[in-house]
């Protein structure tokens, strides 16, 4: 112990702010309004900001992350979600002595791309076209043959230990809907003598540098169709839609999910940041 903490505490609405003495924030405890209303409990967000937070020493930043979880404790929080920056990995543990665990990977790439002179990948014997309303019957088929019910596919959002199977395929069915609902949304679908096998979401998302911003969403590819490089020609697909030449494109996906991580890295994407995700739940 080196006496009183040189962190600064501010309490905020239902959650919790660790600053450093000249002000700037080092982490922060706040609700995640959206998932408590999905799942139907009080779920919290914990944000680090790992470039300050690493400017405490190893005790220090043990307070503070006692403090911010005895404020998840009390707000009601059922589970806390914590993106770490692998940058800030001699934060983590602090983090599991106080409940957190590791429970999935966020490795994200944001890259400018003017889809002119990026590598083009054409379907081969199969037909691709934008999705519509009629369609989320094939989509959530998919869904749940490529995501929910693939054993080779990992998310946290599959993890028993904090999410019942029908909570599950109920989130990705949601990322689903709210693709085609979403006017700012492209769906694209691939067919194979028209059954739909694969379809791939990309939504806009505000600019950067005066370019537009597109993020990739929801992706699944029937198992029994893996491997013949269905992500590269939709993707091809969805750039020759794209209203702008230029764009940003961010891409998010697991470690766990190698075959979209090598594509991301054959096609040029910029790697910006890799994350662990740990949930964490009240002790006791």
């Amino acid at each position: 112990m080196t006496g009183e903490a040189p962190f600064v505490e501010h309490a905020l609405a239902g959650g919790l702010e660790i600053c450093l003495p000249g002000g700037s924030p080092a982490a922060a405890l706040t609700p995640n309004d959206w998932e408590t209303r999905f799942f139907g409990r009080p779920i919290g967000a914990l944000q680090v900001m790992w470039d300050e937070a690493v400017r405490l020493d190893n005790a220090e930043w043990g307070r503070a992350v006692a403090a911010l979880v005895a404020a998840a404790d009390a707000a009601g929080h059922r589970l806390v979600q914590c993106h770490l920056d692998v940058r800030g990995l001699g934060l983590a543990p602090a983090l599991e002595d106080a409940g957190f665990r590791l429970v999935d990977t966020r490795v994200t790439f944001f890259t400018q791309i003017d889809r002119r002179a990026v590598p083009r990948f054409e379907p081969q014997a199969a037909g691709l076209r934008l999705a519509g309303p009629p369609d989320l019957p094939d989509l959530l088929a998919l869904t749940r043959r490529g995501l929910t019910d693939n054993p080779g596919f990992y998310s946290r959002y599959k993890n028993r230990a904090y999410f019942t199977p029908e909570e599950s395929a109920r989130w990705f069915e949601g990322w689903v809907r709210n693709d085609l609902a979403d006017p700012g949304s492209m769906v694209v679908i691939w067919e194979v003598e028209g059954r739909a096998v694969g379809f791939l979401g990309y939504t806009r998302r505000g600019e950067r540098d005066g370019l537009p911003i597109y993020k990739g969403t929801l992706a699944a590819v029937d198992p029994g169709w893996q491997g013949r490089q269905a992500h590269l020609t939709m993707t091809t697909f969805v750039y020759d839609r794209l209203p702008a030449d230029e764009v940003w494109i961010e891409n998010t996906t697991q470690l766990t999910n190698t075959p979209i991580f090598r594509n991301h890295l054959v096609t040029g994407k910029r790697l910006d940041r890799i994350e662990l995700t740990y949930f964490r739940r009240p002790l006791g």
